[in-house]
């Protein structure tokens, strides 16, 4: 009697579900800059998708593709991309063209796609106390209602460690009840990330998803005002390596004193990332988190209209010599130039460095070329200054292109943003492209 081969989902340990349009946002968003494992850009985060034929939400379907999709991605992971209803199988930019009339703060479209992704993972599971017993990661980032997020949750296994959840819909207290359900529900999470909104009693909710899972490693609360309260739960979390904090209201100013005195508590620390809006004191946290010089990542974008000391900041990253990746984000001009640079030549293990500025700067070709000097480890470059929308990408873009393929031989990933008169990419950068042939190139107009 031949045995019956184990169902694909039984090999599964990550699920990615995402509305379909996110995939149009440009990998590189300044809001959020996040640069992935593998460096990937936009186009190159598409292309897996766009051999695979769709069709309606169908978790068999879907399975059945997985085979292919661990060529691209050796670590097992399903993407899980959430489509409307089509009875016909549908190339990818067909059902995209189909998708993006559904605005993506069109809540009820994505209200509807969120449960039936549920009840399509419901009528296959049966009675299994779980389809993926091996399921370690879930990145939900449909929006659901209430009782489609408590279905969602109640079919995930209880080893799950990542957890990645859109609960923008959810009210107040629906969000408290939401919370509430993690401790308990994932005693081994060690990384989650959250959207919702935080009012009312949700902060205190927040606090005791924090008490009841010591193990986290990671914690992202991306729409929650910062406060004493809270850092002071997030301190007591041991194994903390990353924290990710931000409000979506502009009015959360941390002075220099608190940043010293809440994010000293964090000595392992290893990645923060902060969107606020940072006041001229910023520098101070620098010179006290990661007591041990830690700290390999940092993300900092400044969402105020006040001015942010950044030579002073930058200097400050001095004293973080291991630092591996860089971005800073919407920091005024007035102190931008070459000689905020220079500090960060002497990150010499930097891998991936990201600066966009937008408005005027005093920062040449010449500078950055001095700059990538210092920097041979560098696999991830992104430049956006607004000097080069003004005299044009041949001039000053296209040398610096050359300086970074001749810099930096490790080089696989490079994003410019350039002229948008510009509408073609001249041949001599074609040339030093073709010697250099990094992996990954952005030329965004």
């Amino acid at each position: 009697m031949t045995q019956k081969p184990p169902h694909p989902a039984l090999f599964v340990d990550e699920i990615i579900i995402q509305f379909l349009a996110y995939l149009h946002q440009p990998r590189f968003n300044n809001d959020y800059a996040d640069i992935d494992a593998a460096g990937l850009t936009c186009k190159a985060w598409r292309e897996p998708f766009l051999d695979i034929k769709w069709r309606e939400v169908d978790l068999k379907y879907l399975l059945s593709v997985l085979a292919p999709l661990r060529k691209l991605h050796p670590n097992k992971k399903l993407f899980f991309t959430g489509v409307p209803t089509d009875a016909d199988i549908c190339r990818f930019r067909d059902v995209a063209r189909r998708v993006l009339h559904l605005k993506r703060d069109d809540d009820g479209a994505q209200a509807i796609l969120g449960k039936r992704i549920v009840n399509t993972i419901r009528s296959i599971q049966g009675d299994a106390p779980t389809l993926f017993p091996n399921l370690r990661i879930v990145k939900m980032g449909i929006r659901m209602h209430l009782t489609a997020i408590t279905w969602f949750i109640q079919l995930l296994p209880s080893s799950l460690q990542l957890l990645d959840i859109n609960a923008t819909l959810l009210s107040a207290n629906g969000y408290v009840i939401f919370l509430q359900l993690l401790p308990s529900r994932f005693p081994f999470l060690t990384t989650l990330t959250t959207l919702g909104a935080a009012k009312g009693r949700t902060e205190s909710a927040v606090r005791d998803v924090l008490a009841g899972a010591p193990a986290l490693h990671h914690v992202s609360l991306a729409q929650h005002p910062v406060s004493s309260s809270l850092i002071e739960a997030l301190s007591k979390l041991q194994f903390l390596e990353f924290i990710e904090v931000g409000t979506a209201i502009n009015k959360m100013v941390l002075t220099g004193f608190e940043w010293e005195s809440q994010f000293g508590a964090f000595p392992r620390l290893t990645e923060l990332s902060a969107r606020l809006p940072l006041d001229r004191s910023i520098n101070s946290l620098l010179l006290h988190i990661g007591a041990d010089r830690s700290l390999k990542t940092l993300r900092l974008i400044h969402t105020g209209k006040n001015t942010v000391d950044l030579k002073s900041l930058v200097r400050a990253l001095v004293t973080h010599s291991l630092l591996r990746h860089l971005s800073l984000s919407r920091f005024s001009a007035e102190t931008a130039d070459a000689n905020m640079l220079r500090p960060i030549a002497c990150l010499s293990q930097l891998e991936s460095l990201d600066i966009h500025n937008y408005a005027t700067s005093d920062i040449a070709d010449k500078d950055i070329g001095d700059l990538l000097e210092n920097l041979p480890l560098l696999k991830c470059l992104q430049l956006c200054l607004p000097d080069w929308r003004e005299k044009g990408w041949t001039r000053i873009t296209l040398r610096t292109l050359a300086l970074a393929c001749a810099c930096c031989s490790l080089l696989e990933n490079i994003a410019l943003f350039v002229d948008a008169r510009q509408e073609y990419i001249p041949s001599k950068a074609q040339e030093q492209l073709s010697e250099s042939k990094p992996r990954v190139l952005t030329l965004e107009y």
